[in-house]
């Protein structure tokens, strides 16, 4: 495991500034899958009282780009599209985890799947994701 992915499943880690910021831990990271998990809080809610889609889409993002960290090792990466499908609104007190797992791995670009559980039971949203080796 390389030296960021040892330091970012640390309760208080301090290399990804982005999942610090939103109070989000790595729960799981290994070569099947990462799962970054948060309680959502009144701060990631837009207007209606409900967690951001973007918040969300970032979640997502995040889980899949660990995912495929953990299964390559210290390979540089961008997320070059991006798909997201809503189907259950997250309120603040909700608890949170993003699954990912590497769908498939081509030379150059690798497929990733996603989805968001809410409080461990409901699928509030899946992904799919199409990174690119950099």
């Amino acid at each position: 495991m390389s030296a960021y992915l040892e330091a970012v499943v640390r309760p208080e880690q301090h290399v990804n500034p982005v999942l610090r910021h939103l109070g989000v831990v790595v729960s799981r990271l290994d070569r099947e899958e990462a799962v970054l998990a948060c309680a959502v809080t009144p701060s990631l809610t837009q207007g209606a009282g409900v967690l951001a889609g973007g918040i969300i889409a970032t979640l997502l993002d995040e889980a899949m780009a660990h995912a495929i960290l953990a299964r390559l090792g210290e390979v540089r990466i961008a997320t070059v599209e991006l798909s997201v499908r809503y189907f259950s609104p997250v309120r603040s007190g909700d608890d949170v985890a993003a699954r990912a797992w590497v769908y498939r791995e081509g030379a150059r670009l690798i497929t990733v799947e996603a989805e968001l559980m809410r409080n461990a039971e409901t699928l509030a949203a899946k992904a799919v994701a199409t990174f690119m080796r950099v």
